[in-house]
């Protein structure tokens, strides 16, 4: 029999090909992680692995979605998501499968896109509404 402390696996993994670990495999990966309000995860995808996330103890925000105790929300590979906890001592139990090594991709461009965005938007708003103004000036 083996025995050990969730406290001592790194942020909350303990199966998977990665130390320290209870079970060495690429097969799965399994973690209990546990959050505080506030903390937060930028949006993410996995190109191999499918990510079952099961919400154990309070609530959270993926996608701009919340989701509370009992709910479990399934990631299929490249499906983004970030990752937004809403209440203090909330707890989720995450499954990887198949466990896959250096299979987390950031996305930062996207973000970058999707600010550029809204302030060109904004930005043609405003031009839009001094254009208006200088119409409507020249009609006085």
């Amino acid at each position: 029999m083996k025995t050990a402390k969730l406290k001592d696996m790194t942020k909350g993994w303990f199966v998977g090909n990665f130390e320290p670990t209870l079970i060495k495999t690429n097969d799965v990966e399994v973690a209990v992680k546990s959050y505080n309000k506030g903390d937060y995860e930028g949006r993410h995808y996995h190109k191999i692995a499918t990510e079952i996330t099961v919400i154990t103890q309070g609530k959270v925000k993926m996608n701009g979605v919340e989701y509370k105790k009992g709910d479990i929300i399934v990631m299929e590979p490249n499906e983004s998501t970030d990752f937004e906890c809403l209440e203090d001592g909330t707890q989720n139990v995450v499954v990887k499968y198949p466990g896959a090594n250096d299979d987390k991709y950031g996305i930062l461009i996207s973000n970058l896109k999707e600010i550029v965005t809204i302030y060109l938007r904004k930005a043609q708003l405003y031009y839009l509404i001094i254009s208006l103004l200088c119409l409507f000036k020249m009609d006085q």
